[in-house]
């Protein structure tokens, strides 16, 4: 075995520097590489900045080339538009401007000539921005009282559960839930006002402001538009005055006068007050004193309807009654009042009474609200029943008297009517031997003649002689707002009227002023024939077209034979000048045998002649285009 070798510490101390050294070197090795790394790193980040440098400068470089650009085209533009601009306002100049000029000139001339007219105009559309206005305060208030009905019928229920009051026996949910009905009522009441400001006249907005003026509400002034204006005014003919008016006088409407008293006054008194009082001396005052007394106390009670029959204004009811404010607000004059309101404003008589008493009854009710109506109708407020006051549901009327009682008074005005053999009340005249159908109009006054006056043109015995709008009085004094058209008969007697539209017969009898009239309601559209010398339909009746209406005569206010025409649209005059058209005018003859009225149900000879036509278009259209335009004018005009 062969022995080892020492090693020497020479030997040692080489090999330890040689593994230093390694070390060391490896250590300057990564140095090296991290340097480089970073050096790389720098480079780059450099280099990166430079390139987005180098890119938002050329950007910046592009952006100012496309101003640059834009603003060259838009100087481009202008130069463009300078020159047209010229030759455009030399033609507008010539085109336009001047002939405005000239327009403006007949403009300004037309609004001088109508300033009036204008200025009424824009009066009205203020009252009606007033009654607006109040109709949406009332709806925001009755809303409001809306929410309170509902939070207090849960009150109510709530407590009547807290005492195991299960039928409700204290009334609570019932009192809550009628509160809740009656803001209902007011809300309904104030949009539909809303709606309905925009129809109403110049009369009607001046009465309910001035029943909002004395702080009343809303639903007062709505009754007071609906049921205190008379709906029309008496006519007179255009060549003089004077009334031959037939009135029932107060011994033929004692049993309406007095149902009405037991219905609104307190125990009949004429010195009756709403609500349920009497002011003493109230009869004795003038109608001036009374009615300035009215309106103070209106203002400080909301309402203060006064007297037997409890007139809403008195001044201007008496008025009506041709009373005066010096007058006395007596008994006697009361009663006046009251019947001028049934013939005049209400326009009933005793002939609707006896021939169509749901009629009257309603028009009865629109004035007094303890008047019941005699059949299912639309009120004021909402859809009612017989027996139910006009103004049911607004809290405040109700009817106080019975379908029964209302129905007896009528028959009792009807039994002293025949007793007195008609009175002084002159009924419609039926149609020589028969019925109004069974007649025809001949000899037939062209259109063009009765519907022209004699400055217009016109010739013949029967000719326009007053147009639709103010005019002055008889005598020159003041002026009158003629509410429809005078057609005079210069040929005396004997002349009859027919209308051209199909409806029903709504009115046929006496009616103050107008004396006989007739009013017939086609649609929307309601026509009236006044001043005849008598009637040849009956109120209720159907009416056709071309059936003859009555003799046009000189009955009411009027000095000469003539025909009063009146057209409505939902309770507004309309000027009819365009609805002469639906008139005819002739003598009267009973028709023969082959153009009578069949009464078996078949088609009259003028409805077979329309059919006949009608069937004719589809194989000759251009021969019968003229026939079906005449029918077509016809209905829509109806």
């Amino acid at each position: 075995m062969a022995a080892a070798v020492p090693i020497s510490g020479a030997a040692l101390r080489v090999g330890q520097s040689l593994v230093q050294g390694a070390a060391k070197f490896r250590s300057g090795m990564n140095a090296t590489a991290q340097f480089g790394r970073d050096y790389v790193d720098r480079t780059a980040t450099k280099l990166r900045q430079a390139n987005e440098k180098s890119k938002a400068a050329k950007e910046k470089n592009d952006r100012l080339k496309e101003k640059y650009r834009q603003d060259d085209n838009r100087k481009a533009k202008e130069e463009r538009g300078e020159r047209k601009g010229k030759f455009t306002k030399s033609l507008v100049r010539a085109v336009v401007v001047k002939p405005l000029k000239s327009l403006w000139g007949l403009i300004a001339a037309w609004v001088i000539q109508e300033l009036p007219r204008l200025l009424k105009e824009i009066g009205i559309i203020t009252k009606k921005v007033r009654v607006f206005s109040a109709a949406v305060k009332a709806a925001v208030k009755a809303t409001g009282t809306v929410f309170t009905g509902l939070l207090n019928i849960t009150k109510a229920f709530l407590k009547n559960i807290s005492e195991f009051d299960f039928n409700d026996t204290s009334g609570r949910i019932e009192d809550a839930t009628k509160e809740l009905d009656d803001g209902m009522e007011e809300v309904n009441s104030s949009f539909e006002e809303m709606k309905n400001v925009w129809n109403r006249n110049e009369e009607e907005l001046d009465v309910m402001i001035k029943k909002l003026e004395r702080g009343e509400g809303l639903d007062q002034a709505i009754k007071g538009a609906m049921s205190q204006l008379p709906q029309t005014y008496p006519q007179t003919s255009a060549v003089g005055t004077g009334s031959r008016g037939p009135s029932a006088g107060k011994e033929g409407w004692g049993p309406i006068l007095e149902l009405i008293a037991q219905a609104e006054s307190v125990g009949g008194s004429y010195d009756s007050v709403y609500p349920g009082t009497i002011k003493p001396g109230l009869s004795s005052m003038t109608i001036g004193e009374a009615d300035a007394w009215q309106a103070r106390t209106a203002s400080e009670r909301g309402s203060a309807a006064a007297g037997r029959y409890q007139f809403m204004t008195i001044l201007d009811q008496a008025r009506n009654a041709g009373l005066g404010p010096g007058d006395i607000f007596s008994p006697e004059n009361q009663d006046k009042m009251a019947i001028a309101l049934i013939e005049k404003k209400k326009m009933v008589s005793v002939d609707m009474i006896k021939d169509n008493p749901i009629e009257a009854a309603r028009r009865l009710s629109q004035e007094w609200a303890g008047l019941p109506v005699l059949s299912a109708t639309k009120g004021a407020s909402r859809n009612i029943s017989r027996g139910q006051s006009y103004y049911a549901g607004d809290g405040l009327n109700k009817a106080t008297v019975s379908p029964e009682q209302l129905t007896g008074a009528f028959s009792q005005v009807n039994e002293n009517t025949e007793k007195r053999g008609g009175g002084n009340i002159q009924a419609p005249q039926a149609a020589p031997g028969g019925k109004a159908g069974e007649y025809e109009l001949f000899e037939k006054i062209p259109f063009e003649q009765f519907s022209k006056s004699r400055a217009e043109g016109g010739s013949g015995p029967v000719g326009k002689t007053s147009d639709f709008g103010p005019r002055v009085s008889p005598g020159g004094i003041g002026s009158t707002d003629h509410k429809g058209i005078d057609i005079g008969t210069s040929g005396g007697a004997g002349y009859y009227v027919a209308g051209l539209v199909n409806g029903t017969v709504t009115f046929s009898g006496t009616a103050g002023g107008y004396g006989i009239m007739v009013e017939i309601r086609s649609g929307r559209y309601t026509y009236r024939y006044a001043h005849l010398r008598k009637a040849l339909v009956k109120s209720g009746q159907k009416y056709s077209s071309g059936m003859p209406i009555g003799e046009i005569g000189n009955t009411g206010n009027s000095t000469g034979e003539h025909l009063h025409y009146e057209v409505l649209v939902g309770g507004k005059h309309i000027n009819p000048e365009s609805f002469l058209k639906l008139i005819e005018i002739g003598r009267l003859r009973k028709k023969s045998s082959s153009t009578a009225a069949n009464t078996n149900g078949t088609a009259t000879p003028r409805a077979q002649s329309v059919a006949t036509a009608a069937a004719s278009l589809r194989t000759n259209q251009q021969g019968m285009q003229k026939t079906v335009f005449i029918r077509q004018t016809n209905t829509i005009l109806a």
